[in-house]
């Protein structure tokens, strides 16, 4: 390639993806089974572009997850700009809450007509990094509810819509909690009995919202609660899961 001036950063071969008529077109690898939820992996990828009159364009390492349901999602690990002079390494990680049907990692990103080339792709578990020393916390008030507005005594008022779905307020909903929550949550004061009802959805990830920026500490523990349920319609059980979008990237607290 390239009169035999594009030469492997390391061994003697180097792979590449030709003909790319878009710019998800790349090289890819089933990981199915190969990796568990709850671990976190770290990817590294020594890598260039070439030719279609490119030297800056970026290659991004993506994860396609598809989940028992068929449900598709595409997770970027890292993205970086590559060029047509020298390989450069491309580093990331990722972690999967569930057990997913199957797992593809590819490698994607420079416009049709640029050639993608690798010369190395590593996944492998992450190392865990030691905790850092915890600082001594002074004046915290712990069991405090950060979510403002929680029993919709003041309306949809702190509360919005997290894609093209509705939010309303209804009424009917249980006014204590159950002993078992009760005990764990130390609530002293009675539910409202209001509730937030969420229609229009048109996607797993539609739904209530509330901004919570500056109101999280370092070093604390969160607890999270949520009582929820499922409308009419569904025949089976159905997964509802807490999230945190933290700069533009979603953690999963965790399905219910």
């Amino acid at each position: 390639m390239g009169d035999g001036k594009v030469l492997p950063l390391y061994g003697k071969f180097f792979a590449s993806a030709t003909n790319r008529m878009e710019r998800w077109n790349g090289i890819e690898q089933e990981i199915t089974g190969r990796v568990q939820p709850k671990l976190a992996y770290e990817v590294t990828a020594v890598v260039r572009i070439y030719g279609g009159n490119v030297t800056h364009a970026g290659i991004q390492a993506t994860l396609w997850v598809q989940s028992p349901d068929i449900h598709e999602q595409y997770i970027r690990i890292a993205i970086l700009q590559a060029t047509d002079k020298d390989w450069v390494q491309l580093q990331g990680k990722f972690l999967l809450n569930g057990s997913p049907l199957r797992v593809i990692i590819f490698l994607e990103g420079p416009p049709p007509g640029t050639d993608i080339l690798i010369n190395s792709l590593v996944v492998k578990h992450a190392e865990k990094v030691p905790p850092s020393l915890r600082p001594i916390m002074k004046n915290e008030a712990f069991g405090v509810n950060i979510i403002e507005n929680s029993n919709l005594d003041d309306g949809m008022n702190e509360w919005f819509h997290l894609g093209d779905c509705a939010l309303s307020i209804g009424i009917g909903s249980p006014v204590e909690l159950p002993p078992m929550a009760r005990n764990s949550l130390g609530l002293n004061e009675r539910l409202s009995g209001r509730y937030m009802l969420v229609t229009n959805r048109t996607d797993t990830w539609m739904g209530p919202a509330q901004m919570i920026s500056g109101k999280l500490k370092l070093y604390l523990t969160y607890q999270v609660a949520a009582w929820v349920r499922i409308g009419p319609g569904s025949t089976s059980p159905q997964i509802v899961n807490v999230a945190l979008g933290v700069d533009g990237n979603w953690v999963n607290g965790g399905p219910d």
